[in-house]
């Protein structure tokens, strides 16, 4: 077994990339990558993990300048090889039209997907979009090849459903189905794999997590069962703690199972601050986008991280295609480094460097989970 960090030292993963990439190409046999996804990493120093992996990513308005070409070459490549009859691409988009960001961010993606030979344009989910016998048309504009970029939280539209086009990623895998809590599980038995084949410690490398259902808290129903499996996560995470000597309080990230945009997320450091929850935080916890009642709740190891830039920060990888291509730095001023940075006060800066290491090969591998978690 490799002498662990303090406990695996980053000259690890460059000694065993050739391994490294042997493992990826055996487990991507035969299939198809995800067109594109985004995967927020955390690093401790003693430990480091994916806490999140969004399938419909905006952010793309935050690319350093010295990454677009090669952004633009690996979604060319990708739709080349996997649609090779496409010549005309919308992106279904969510209906942020006051989110001058989220604007920017589809019109870097348009100009990033028009190349030569290539067509793209996009679309709110509203009246524009028409389904005519199977085929949708956007003002009477007719795709190859559709994209979504809006999760989908509410449910699958009609106009986006018995069409005969191929929608990517698949409508189904949007947040009013798609489970935080599979979407581990399935990471798991990859990591799990993967570390035994490397002869290290899984953990080191992922979090402990368990899913409590059927919560209400403006009722406090439920609260008994999430506050048992938070004490559950922290004593799991205290005795690994102590067998590496680290001298961290363990603390867990309640969150939605089903959200994004960083709602529905707390803290807790104990069973009893989610038993002794306030009612301005029941509120809160209560209801996620579009008032979707948060009842399915992940509970997940939280990883302090141990990046400070002005700020608790941390690291958001962007994949075209399976593999890492850019990432974006995220800190808040507001937040210590036990806090979610997805939140008030965040801040978003692009970034020209991305080192090989384990956090680039963690985004790798959750996006891999995504194609095996069960709907």
């Amino acid at each position: 077994m490799p002498s662990l960090y303090k406990f695996i030292p980053d000259s690890f993963w460059l000694q065993n990339k050739a391994k490294i990439d042997q493992w990826m190409s055996q487990q991507y046999s035969g299939l198809i990558p995800p067109v594109y996804c985004s995967i927020d990493v955390r690093s401790a120093g003693f430990k480091t993990a994916h806490v999140d992996a969004n399938l419909f990513p905006a952010g793309f308005n935050n690319i350093h300048s010295s990454k677009t070409a090669s952004v633009t070459e690996s979604f060319d490549s990708y739709i080349s090889r996997n649609f090779p009859s496409t010549a005309k691409i919308l992106i279904i988009t969510e209906d942020f039209t006051r989110n001058l960001h989220y604007l920017k961010n589809v019109s870097n993606l348009i100009s990033l997907l028009n190349v030569e030979g290539r067509e793209c344009r996009s679309s709110p989910i509203n009246q524009r979009l028409v389904n005519k016998e199977g085929i949708i048309y956007a003002d009477g504009w007719q795709p190859d090849l559709i994209l979504l970029n809006c999760d989908l939280s509410s449910g699958i539209p009609q106009v986006l459903r018995e069409t005969t086009q191929v929608i990517i990623p698949s409508p189904h895998l949007g947040w009013h189905s798609r489970s935080k809590y599979k979407h581990f599980l399935s990471f798991q038995k990859l990591i799990d794999n993967f570390s035994q084949y490397l002869g290290i410690d899984s953990w080191l490398l992922s979090t402990y997590y368990d899913l409590s259902s059927d919560v209400d808290f403006k009722q406090k129903i439920g609260l008994d069962d999430l506050a048992s499996k938070t004490d559950k996560i922290l004593s799991l995470t205290r005795d690994k703690y102590q067998q590496y000597g680290i001298s961290e309080h363990p603390h867990v990230f309640v969150k939605s199972d089903h959200g994004t945009f960083g709602a529905g997320i707390m803290t807790a450091t104990s069973g009893d601050d989610i038993l002794n929850i306030n009612k301005k935080n029941r509120h809160t916890m209560q209801t996620i986008n579009h008032g979707i009642v948060n009842s399915s709740l992940l509970v997940q190891e939280g990883v302090p991280t141990s990046l400070d830039i002005f700020g608790a920060a941390e690291y958001a990888y962007y994949l075209i295609g399976g593999k890492a291509q850019f990432r974006i730095l995220r800190q808040n001023s507001s937040k210590d480094k036990f806090g979610n940075l997805n939140s008030k006060g965040m801040q978003l800066t692009a970034d020209a460097d991305m080192p090989y290491g384990i956090e680039c090969i963690l985004a790798e591998i959750a996006a891999l989970a995504t194609l095996f978690e069960p709907l």
